[in-house]
């Protein structure tokens, strides 16, 4: 994929970068997943991050797909809801000063199942849900305590409190600014 530029809607790919802007959907998900599995998963790739979340499927599809990947998620915007998730799923985490992450508890939709489903649905994402947060709470200082608390309502965090979570390893100072920000 060396020089060509794929676009649609919510994700651009280039070289060994990756633009995910805008919501997480079917299109962006394959569009990553397709690219990851055409590159070798130790050249190092960054991934761009400005998106508010999506659909938690195409989320994990996309986690998946960056397994084993030596992927650098940097936030330039809004890192929020499945999008901050995609985010701890890189080794590397680093986030632009005027930027933020938002997490929630918010994995049930129950936009195409059936009344009588709900219950076996919620369940089985529930399982899911909480096997994949604590093995990406790991990788962060937040108890799983913490997470449940916090998320129960939207739970904004900004750069400097990512920083002191852990969630990112760096904050990316204003070219102005440089040196201003510890890291």
């Amino acid at each position: 994929m060396s020089d060509e530029l794929f676009k649609d809607s919510s994700t651009a790919i280039k070289e060994n970068s990756i633009y995910l802007f805008s919501g997480i959907e079917g299109d962006a998900a394959l569009q990553i997943a397709t690219y990851l599995d055409s590159t070798k998963p130790e050249i190092e790739k960054t991934m761009y991050i400005n998106s508010t979340g999506g659909d938690i499927y195409d989320m994990l599809a996309i986690m998946n797909a960056m397994k084993g990947h030596n992927i650098h998620g940097i936030v330039t915007g809004c890192a929020a809801s499945a999008a901050a998730l995609i985010l701890l799923c890189c080794p590397k985490r680093s986030a632009h000063r005027y930027s933020f992450l938002m997490m929630h508890d918010s994995l049930v939709s129950t936009d195409q199942v059936k009344k009588t489903d709900l219950e076996n649905y919620t369940q089985i994402q529930n399982i899911i849900f909480k096997d994949m947060m604590r093995d990406l709470l790991q990788k962060t200082k937040i108890t799983e305590k913490t997470y449940n608390e916090k998320t129960k309502n939207d739970w904004f965090i900004t750069p400097k409190q990512a920083l002191t979570l852990g969630i990112i390893h760096k904050i990316i100072a204003p070219p102005n600014q440089k040196g201003k920000i510890s890291e």
